[in-house]
Formats: C-alpha cells, sequence, structure tokens
C-alpha cells in the first residue's frame, strides 16, 4: 500500500509488481493538528493542502 507516485517508477521498471494487477484501495487521508497550534501551524498546513491537490487523486 504505497502511492503511485512513490512507486511509479519501481512498478515501471519491474523491480516492483502488483499483487493483485489493475485493484486500487482508496484511502482516506487526514491532516491533524492541535487548535492552540493553529496559528503556528498555518503556512506549513497550507503547503500540505497545495501539494496534496496538486499530486493525489481525487475518488
Amino acid at each position: 500500500m504505497q502511492p503511485l507516485a512513490l512507486i511509479g517508477a519501481h512498478l515501471g521498471d519491474g523491480r516492483l509488481v502488483e499483487l493483485k494487477p489493475g485493484h486500487r484501495l482508496t484511502v482516506a487521508l487526514h491532516w491533524q493538528y492541535a487548535r492552540l497550534e493553529a496559528r503556528l501551524l498555518a503556512g506549513l498546513t497550507e503547503a500540505v493542502r497545495r501539494a496534496a491537490a496538486a499530486a493525489l487523486v481525487v475518488p
């Protein structure tokens, strides 16, 4: 269970093989932080949200 972005090259060159070809498992991801520290993490949270929107597939 690895994101395709991390293993795509390995699948492509045969270093990894799919155990169940074509089967995809969709998993909800969550970003969590304490409200008390929300101000300090606002920049990081926004960067994570932008990167996720650009790289992840929405089911």
